[in-house]
């Protein structure tokens, strides 16, 4: 699986409640370039009313979702109109690279 959680201590795990209980491992504390990220996918949405990186021509295909968000490949339809300064923001927002990303 590949995950580092960087914060493990005891607050950070769960026990299932089951008659043999199981540890679950939580709060893998986001960062700020993640949520600006979210706040731009919610923002695509309130505008559009679509996903950002869904494929219009293929909404079901999950993988193709994937590929998409990880080559950041979105586009404001033209019947969508936003300013110059929101389409901007929009991209200052959906950047790949999180250095480079907007901040809060």
């Amino acid at each position: 699986m590949q995950v580092c959680h960087r914060d493990f201590e005891l607050e950070n795990t769960l026990l299932d409640g089951s008659q043999a209980p199981r540890l679950k491992i939580c709060d893998f504390g986001y960062s700020k370039v993640a949520d600006v990220w979210s706040c731009g996918v919610t923002l695509y949405i309130m505008l559009v009313g679509a996903y950002s990186f869904e494929d219009p021509d293929e909404p079901k295909n999950f993988w193709r979702t994937i590929q998409r968000v990880l080559n950041v490949q979105y586009s404001i339809p033209d019947y969508v109109h936003v300013s110059p300064e929101c389409g901007h923001l929009i991209s200052r927002i959906f950047e790949a690279d999180p250095a480079k990303r907007i901040t809060i």
